[in-house]
């Protein structure tokens, strides 16, 4: 069986997505010791001023953004050979 790669995303440090993407690592560890679990925050990933923005509209909008990109991922992940 080959190992799982899992990609979590937060968009700050400072908010609750972080914290939820924590907790899911930690159990994700826990169910599946083998899986390749990366957990990034997308802000500095992608472009690091972003993380300075902090409006509660700014951040929501992002947030979607973020959510299509994670959407779209998921998709083109099932299309892409395993390595």
């Amino acid at each position: 069986m080959s190992t799982r790669r899992i990609i979590l995303m937060y968009i700050s440090e400072v908010s609750g997505h972080h914290s939820a993407t924590l907790a899911i690592e930690a159990t994700l560890r826990k169910l599946e010791p083998q899986a390749e679990i990366l957990n990034i925050n997308a802000f500095n990933y992608t472009n690091p001023i972003s993380e300075s923005v902090r409006s509660r509209p700014t951040m929501r909008s992002l947030a979607s953004l973020l959510l299509v990109y994670l959407l779209l991922f998921l998709v083109l992940e099932q299309f892409r050979p395993l390595m």
